[in-house]
Formats: C-alpha cells, structure tokens, sequence
C-alpha cells in the first residue's frame, strides 16, 4: 500500500517532465528484456481497488491519514491517469 501512496503524493506534489518520464520507464524495460505493458496493469483495475479497500484503510489510519479512508478507488484513478495517459 505504501508503494501506491508514495506514486500518488510525488504525482500530486512534484513537478514531472512527461518525455523524461517515459524515456526512463522505457529504459528499465529495456533493461529488463521486457515489453513496456500496453494494456491495463491488474493493480491499476477497480477489481483490484475494492479487493484491497481494507488493506488501504488499515494502512491510512496507521499513516493519519483519515481523509484518505475509502479513498483507494480514487487513488487508484488518478495514478492511472498519471502513470499511463491516454494518447
């Protein structure tokens, strides 16, 4: 959970230049021997968010980070949007 809130806050809060981004996400895969995914990633599905709402939630209350309670759907969204943007 921890992994997923940390992507969220830098998206919301540091400045990213989107071609840099995506040069380095190309070059780990690279790196990798593997194809960057052109389909949907399953941690990024609304399965995936309502399966893990309570591992979310316990991890939110023990961050203090109440207004985030029930919120894992959202942010799910919005690292969606910024980690794979519609072409």
């Amino acid at each position: 959970m921890k992994d997923f809130y940390d992507v969220w806050i830098c998206s919301k809060h540091l400045d990213f230049n989107a071609g840099t981004l995506l040069k380095a996400i190309s070059a780990t895969f690279k790196n990798r021997e593997t194809s960057v995914p052109t389909r949907e990633f399953e941690a990024l599905t609304a399965t995936f968010a309502r399966t893990h709402r309570v591992q979310w939630n316990a991890f939110v209350r023990k961050m203090g980070e109440e207004e985030l309670i029930d919120g894992f759907s959202k942010i799910i969204e919005d690292i969606k949007t910024f980690a794979m943007p519609r072409s």
